[in-house]
């Protein structure tokens, strides 16, 4: 199950990361402009994390998201929306 809040540490040169960066781009997480290629961090984190762009986030230090904010892999997301039958293809 994906978690609600967490982040993917950046990794380019998987098929994965841009369909990833599309997903996080769409408009249910309300943002639309993450390019993927300027930070290693990347994902969803609460306001309390210092978050001022909805939900989703991008930094360059783990340190930055909080102990709360779960890393997972390209794979754990990938499985994670496959569980909630969404089809990331489409980003």
């Amino acid at each position: 199950m994906l978690p609600e809040y967490f982040i993917i540490k950046n990794n380019q040169k998987s098929p994965l990361w841009k369909q990833f960066i599309g997903w996080l781009n769409s408009p249910e997480r309300g943002n639309g402009f993450w390019t993927g290629n300027d930070n290693a961090y990347y994902g969803m984190a609460n306001a309390s994390s210092g978050n001022k762009y909805n939900k989703t986030i991008c930094c360059s230090k783990r340190a930055a998201f909080g102990e709360e904010v779960m890393e997972i892999t390209l794979e754990q997301w990938e499985e994670g929306i496959k569980e909630k039958q969404e089809d990331y293809s489409l980003y």
